[in-house]
């Protein structure tokens, strides 16, 4: 059985290896939290998951993730740009994934777009682009029918 955290470094993967995407957020690409002092990155959040069983073990995981561009006092320009280009990248395409696992599909289900003052100064600004994914991904080896 895969880890399905292999999933997740794949996200990363796919949109950290996209030199278009690396030069508008040059602070990388991260689950959860970026380092300290970080201002323009790409944050893959885990929002939701369940996985679906076939004789008697795990047979595929839909995982849904909020995927965005967060930047500080950036342009509007500079934003939209991040927020299509991940949609471009992520939007039913190829993910590095392990050869035990197989992407089933991998969607937007929503786009995202945000803004807000910095908890610490409110002269400074958060600006959020780029959508909900949902991705499911199956485990071939799952679909045989025990001997």
């Amino acid at each position: 059985m895969p880890n399905t955290s292999d999933l997740d470094r794949a996200l990363v993967a796919k949109l950290a290896g996209d030199a278009a995407l690396t030069a508008l957020m040059p602070d990388g690409v991260w689950m959860d939290i970026a380092p300290h002092g970080s201002k323009r990155y790409v944050r893959i959040r885990l929002i939701d998951a369940a996985n679906e069983s076939r004789f008697g073990g795990r047979a595929y995981q839909t995982k849904a993730y909020d995927v965005e561009a967060v930047a500080l006092n950036a342009t509007s320009d500079d934003m939209d740009a991040a927020g299509a280009r991940i949609e471009a990248l992520l939007e039913d395409v190829a993910l590095p994934l392990p050869p035990d696992l197989a992407l089933m599909d991998l969607i937007q289900l929503r786009p995202l777009r945000d803004g807000q003052h910095d908890d610490r100064d409110s002269s400074l600004h958060w600006f959020f682009r780029g959508g909900r994914y949902q991705l499911r991904a199956s485990w071939p080896d799952s679909f045989t029918t025990p001997q």
